[in-house]
């Protein structure tokens, strides 16, 4: 039951909230792996750039991964509105 609880069996699970309505957009939730559970607190701009707060705090390369992540959910709002008001996602280790 890899998709049930508050740890992934493996990989990455991202659950991100949007805390505003216009940008930037800030984003707080957390970063789940097998092990371990981080605090995120993202902001993105209205060009879509994104900045993870406490960057230094996350092991390897999650602070990247988690950025990719956001700007690829970011771009996808279309048509001017704004971006998910939630981001649930799980990637591979």
């Amino acid at each position: 039951m890899g998709i049930i609880g508050d740890h992934p069996e493996g990989g990455l699970r991202f659950d991100l909230e949007r805390m505003t309505s216009s940008p930037p957009w800030v984003y707080t939730g957390t970063l789940a792996t097998p092990g371990e559970r981080h605090a995120l607190h993202i902001t993105v701009d209205a060009s879509g750039a994104v900045v993870v707060h406490d960057e230094s705090m996350l092991p390897g390369d999650m602070a990247q991964r988690t950025k990719m992540l956001v700007r690829t959910v970011v771009k996808h709002a279309t048509d001017g509105r704004p971006p998910p008001q939630r981001i649930r996602r799980w990637r591979a280790g």
